[in-house]
């Protein structure tokens, strides 16, 4: 692959916003995982929605490495088991008005405000949860919730992180989130019988977590299983896809091949209401990398072939056996 031009090389939120580099025209890792899983055609009409294993994700990224940034960008939402005597639900408001006389029916909103009401010429301090939470709220306008048990446990997970004296050294000092989008040419990687006419020139745009001063690069996940399951998952994800292309990005702009990791972290399962948040750094080595590099030139191909010629090349629509599996044996 031969670099032609870097168009963006910046962690310098001002210059490239987190939403202007994600429409920033070229492809990421995650699109080349998406063509290399499945097709252009999914890659191009998928739309992705927020969910709360994407928005944990968001937030633990920011609060580790950024955590000036997740500061301004984020909120402890409203903690409702701090408030234990609170007036809660209709049938504590009907309580209430008619232990002071006051008209019970009506809906919650007329309840509330002749509670509201009666409270102002009392001067008696009365909880109100709804009332609370929205003005809880209106302090932090502009900004993502992140509920109280999620706001505790990033905390709880940026802590146990920032015990270890050899992450603390690894990220001071270190390019964090640092975006870099450049035009190259894969022709050299592809080994295609044509000449070479730009037909594999293409923008590509990487993100990488932290790459300290040493070089090492290194991306944090967070996970349910950050051993046996993470170590599969690393392929079932196409982590080993991203890194590579993230490494092979690295070496092309600084002409330095870095160390690649992926430091991996519990967080709470659903079930869950404390754990020790372990974590395990996992170095990636030339074979993961190499496997990596396969799977996103492959990618890279069908996406540019459609940028030439429009064809939505992928896995596929036709019929085939599915394949046996050894693990898959029955046994007795």
């Amino acid at each position: 692959m031969r670099l032609l031009k870097v168009i963006h090389n910046t962690f310098n939120i001002g210059e490239l916003s987190n939403a202007n580099y994600h429409a920033h025209k070229g492809i990421s890792g995650t699109g080349l995982s998406k063509i290399y899983d499945t097709s252009m055609l999914s890659w191009l009409k998928t739309e992705r929605k927020s969910s709360d294993a994407l928005g944990f994700g968001i937030a633990s990224h920011a609060n580790f490495l950024e955590p000036d940034m997740f500061n301004d960008e984020f909120y402890c939402g409203f903690d409702e088991k701090k408030h234990p005597k609170a007036l809660r639900t209709q049938n504590d408001f009907k309580a209430f008005l008619s232990e002071n006389g006051l008209k019970v029916s009506g809906s919650k909103k007329e309840q509330i405000a002749r509670i509201v009401e009666f409270t102002e010429k009392t001067k008696e301090p009365i909880q109100i949860i709804d009332l609370m939470k929205t003005k809880h709220d209106k302090a932090n306008t502009n900004k993502i919730e992140v509920s109280a048990r999620d706001f505790q446990q990033l905390n709880s997970m940026r802590d146990r992180l920032l015990s270890d004296r050899v992450i603390v050294d690894l990220i001071k000092g270190a390019m964090i989130e640092k975006s870099i989008i450049c035009l190259v040419d894969f022709y050299n990687d592809l080994n295609p019988k044509e000449p070479n006419t730009g037909q594999f020139v293409c923008i590509v745009k990487i993100r990488p977590d932290i790459v300290s001063k040493k070089f090492a690069l290194v991306d944090y996940k967070t996970c349910l299983d950050c051993y046996d399951k993470f170590k599969k998952d690393i392929f079932n994800f196409n982590y080993d896809l991203k890194m590579a292309l993230q490494h092979d990005v690295l070496n092309l702009v600084y002409k330095r091949k870095p160390t690649v990791t992926l430091l991996a972290q519990n967080k709470l399962a659903p079930s869950e209401l404390s754990n020790p948040f372990e974590y395990k750094p996992w170095l990636l080595g030339d074979e993961i990398l190499s496997n990596g590099r396969t799977k996103y030139l492959i990618a890279i191909r069908r996406y540019c072939e459609y940028q030439n010629t429009k064809k939505l090349i992928g896995q596929g629509n036709e019929p085939e056996y599915a394949p046996y599996l050894n693990w898959a044996s029955a046994t007795a």
